[in-house]
């Protein structure tokens, strides 16, 4: 299946993203976006054409020489694998590896939105309209056809800044760490295939290797790092 276990960080690289109906092991995938290090994101309608995924597309995902940088893997990974049969190979999930970054910094790890990885990260996009971020509560609106310029430009903003946040956290994250970035980005990425396969979601979990908490003295006081890494807000703090 998906083979993130082996992140190699010389490989090439590109961004990968999706919308979809409650993208996940009982989801259903309508849009696919690519992005490549040069800025340019490649968009594929799977609900239009959904034979794209047999060909290069689905070649694609599958290569292992080739490292496919995603958000939030499981829902994706798992959405192709139900829906299309397609096994992601060779995936660098950016959730895990910010969550590695907090338990280099003696914080608990912990899931946090593209839009605020971004912003810690000092890289900022487009931002579609209020009306249009609305819209998008409803998941079903990924199924209307045809794709509004509106659409695609949202949809290319979730695959744009992968490249770079790629850059940026594989640089930020402790050499000593990429060992167990390695199982809790494997474990994290195929969680919820093996959860449908078992009858059950496999929990979440970021707790390898840690310490028991109970012999641990409380964080008193944050350095600016740390303070850096757990705001959800814009400020004027230099990024990491």
């Amino acid at each position: 299946m998906c083979g993130p276990e082996s992140v190699n960080r010389a490989q090439p690289l590109v961004g990968v993203a999706c919308t979809g109906i409650n993208v996940g092991p009982q989801g259903h995938l309508t849009l696919v976006l690519v992005s490549t290090t040069d800025g340019d994101v490649f968009a594929f309608d799977v609900k239009t054409s959904p034979d794209v995924m047999y060909q290069g597309l689905g070649r694609l995902l599958q290569a292992v020489d080739l490292l496919k940088v995603v958000h939030n893997s499981a829902p994706l990974v798992a959405n192709l694998y139900f829906q299309f049969g397609i096994n992601m190979q060779s995936v660098f999930d950016t959730q895990v590896a910010f969550a590695v970054i907090l338990e280099d910094q003696s914080l608990v790890g912990r899931h946090v939105s593209l839009p605020a990885l971004c912003d810690k990260c000092g890289l900022h996009g487009y931002h579609p309209s209020i009306q249009f971020q609305l819209l998008t509560e409803d998941c079903n609106v990924w199924a209307r056809r045809p794709l509004t310029r509106e659409m695609l430009n949202t949809a290319a903003a979730m695959a744009l800044p992968l490249p770079p946040l790629y850059t940026k956290l594989s640089r930020a994250m402790e050499e000593k760490s990429w060992e167990r970035f390695q199982v809790l980005n494997a474990d994290t990425c195929l969680s919820l295939i093996k959860g449908r396969c078992r009858g059950a979601e496999k929990e979440h979990h970021h707790q390898t290797d840690k310490p028991d908490s109970r012999h641990q003295l409380p964080v008193l006081k944050l350095s600016p790092a740390q303070k850096v890494l757990l705001t959800d807000k814009k400020s004027s703090v230099q990024h990491f």
